[in-house]
């Protein structure tokens, strides 16, 4: 199954570059108009050029199984980077969750929370093809090294 995925198309910005050049062209502009109409189409031409480098987001539903689960344990960083902030939020969340149940840990903390959800996604972001799981087990390791802790 391919994922659903969303993004803003070239093709609707060179749509919406016809139409404001064919607004110009039918106020029948002169001089002034012909020097808005080359900026007009220069900040046309740099948006769609930024606009097709975007990624694009992903439903974490691409990753569902027909009964909606997601196997967490096969899940790639490219998919975590890749998937809009709420579900990356509730991800993260997860995996906090699922690690600290097996540290038999029943504490969360908010703010520790966010700063390593962070972290997490910068690291998948830059190791797309790792599992999740791998990511996280090496920054929990980072962690501890850094704590003093063996």
């Amino acid at each position: 199954m391919l994922p659903e995925v969303h993004s803003v198309g070239s093709s609707i910005l060179r749509q919406i570059a016809k139409q404001n050049l064919k607004i110009l062209d039918d106020a029948k502009l002169g001089l002034g108009g012909h020097r808005m109409r080359k900026i007009l189409v220069l900040a046309m031409t740099v948006l769609g050029i930024a606009s097709s480098n975007a990624n694009a987001q992903t439903d974490l539903t691409a990753y569902a199984d027909p009964e909606g689960y997601i196997d967490v344990q096969a899940l790639t960083c490219a998919a975590l980077a890749g998937t809009w902030q709420g579900d990356a939020d509730r991800l993260t969340t997860w995996y906090s969750g699922w690690y600290n149940g097996l540290a038999k840990k029943h504490f969360f903390n908010v703010a520790r929370s966010k700063e390593l959800e962070h972290e997490v996604i910068v690291y998948c972001k830059a190791n797309p093809q790792i599992r999740i799981i791998e990511a996280v087990s090496v920054l929990l390791k980072q962690e501890r090294f850094m704590n003093g802790f063996k």
